[in-house]
């Protein structure tokens, strides 16, 4: 396998799992009636939705040679 594709996909899933336990998270505090945290959380993964997206595009930038 190329070097490049198990880079993009370990970072993939990384991601996926990461997104996906904030999620859960939040989903639980609505569940339970706790707001304010829920929406802390919220904040915590829109943070980390914006942080990926710079991250993805960095490794675009870094695999594809800025083209």
């Amino acid at each position: 396998m190329n070097a490049a594709v198990i880079i993009t996909a370990s970072f993939a899933a990384a991601t996926a799992l990461a997104l996906g336990a904030l999620l859960v998270g939040v989903l639980i505090r609505v569940l339970s009636g706790d707001l304010p945290r829920a929406r802390r959380i919220g904040r915590l993964a829109f943070g980390f939705l914006v942080l990926q997206a710079a991250l993805w595009a960095l490794i675009g930038v870094q695999l594809g040679g800025g083209q």
